[in-house]
């Protein structure tokens, strides 16, 4: 995506590379406040992408986050390091007390705007992945759950530290250690 200033610039270059890998899209504000992304030439292998893609759309507001999780699999394994990763960043910040809600809020910048079922299923799955958190060895004698928050208690420098080792060195919850039990409510 360029800018309309841009276009001539990097229409030359997709006609001296003939190739079907190169799509060229405009990207500006109209006159209405809305933002339009706008297909202007090239062609991509992917026919359903492309014919997405070679419509004109438009938006109201720029989206400025991303899904950090696979929504058609709540069990893959980026939901599992999207939780830990958001556990870390509390932890971090000395927040020491935190609900599932507060999670999935943090982590999902766009977490307002789900339907229920959505949030129910999301919650579902960090209450999961925050169970089998804490059975981990590292954090098995700190990590708590007193209805409606998990707690860190107790929680040392020396524990953090090795708790964060155990989130870079990716040996908190294996794959094979995830359950395929249906999540219950807590």
């Amino acid at each position: 995506m360029v800018l309309p200033t841009s276009l001539q610039t990097f229409q030359d270059i997709i006609d001296a590379t003939s190739s079907d890998r190169l799509l060229l899209c405009s990207f500006d504000q109209l006159l209405t406040g809305e933002y339009c992304i706008k297909f202007h030439s090239g062609s991509i292998c992917d026919t359903e992408l492309s014919s997405i893609l070679t419509q004109t759309m438009k938006f109201k507001r720029i989206p400025e986050g991303y899904l950090p999780i696979p929504m058609e699999n709540l069990r893959d394994q980026r939901v599992t390091d999207g939780v830990v990763q958001q556990v870390v960043a509390f932890l971090i910040n000395k927040k020491y007390e935190f609900s599932v809600e507060d999670i999935c809020e943090a982590m999902i910048g766009i977490w307002t705007y789900f339907q229920n079922d959505k949030k129910t299923a999301i919650r579902g799955a960090v209450k999961r992945v925050m169970r089998e958190l804490s059975c981990q060895n590292y954090c098995r004698d700190w990590l708590t759950y007193n209805s409606p928050n998990w707690k860190a208690h107790n929680l040392s420098k020396s524990k953090l530290d090795k708790f964060i080792y155990a989130v870079q060195v990716d040996v908190l919850i294996p794959d094979d250690e995830l359950s395929t039990d249906s999540v219950s409510e807590e």
